[in-house]
């Protein structure tokens, strides 16, 4: 078995499948290892979900905010395979979000010319003097962990920063903790990654 899977994953790939590597370090034995995975995924996955999936169910509710393209559900059901049982019974209907962005979200977006992707020193500025500005919860969401480890050392560091009720993604706090804590502080900072992008319910006045 796992010869034959090295195989599939090396040297008799599929043209139809996205192939990838993987690449983390690992505490052992007080060393860091660097610990390689081979994964493999096929880029069309309609096929097989309409054959060994939807075929074979009688009902089934789909739901999601993203799931319309241009208004429509065409897209959605191409990806999927729906389009191959359309001849099923297949309704669709949208309905829009109760919630009030203009009233309940304040969105702020960086706009100098002079890029901060990797300055996590002007990150930290610019949290710190919204913070101060609003004095209010803010959400920020980073791609890359060390970057918001950065970020999170220079705050604690600033004048503004190390006052300031921060709630960051590291240490392996969990997403439920980091909630937790903001509901607590009125003008709590969270500084999130892969957890927070996938999205997160934050009802009321949180």
């Amino acid at each position: 078995g796992l010869i034959n899977n090295v195989v599939l994953l090396t040297s008799e790939q599929n043209p139809e499948n996205v192939y990838w590597k993987e690449g983390d370090y690992k505490e052992r034995n007080g060393n860091k290892e660097l610990m390689l995975s081979l994964h493999a995924s096929p880029i069309d996955v309609s096929e097989k979900l309409s054959s060994l999936f939807f075929k074979n169910i009688t009902h089934c509710v789909l739901t999601s905010a993203t799931l319309r393209v241009n208004g429509g559900f065409d897209y959605y059901f191409r990806r999927t395979g729906l389009d191959r049982i359309i001849d099923k019974f297949v309704k669709t209907d949208y309905f829009p979000s109760p919630f009030y962005y203009e009233d309940q979200v304040t969105y702020l977006q960086y706009g100098n010319r002079k890029s901060i992707t990797s300055d996590p020193v002007s990150i930290a500025k610019i949290i710190a003097s919204v913070s101060q500005k609003y004095n209010q919860r803010i959400m920020v969401l980073f791609t890359a962990r060390n970057t918001l480890t950065s970020v999170y050392n220079e705050l604690k560091k600033s004048s503004i920063g190390k006052d300031l009720p921060i709630f960051a993604q590291i240490f392996n706090s969990s997403r439920q903790s980091l909630i937790d804590g903001m509901k607590r502080t009125p003008n709590g900072v969270l500084l999130g990654t892969s957890a927070f992008w996938e999205g997160v319910d934050l009802p009321g006045e949180l």
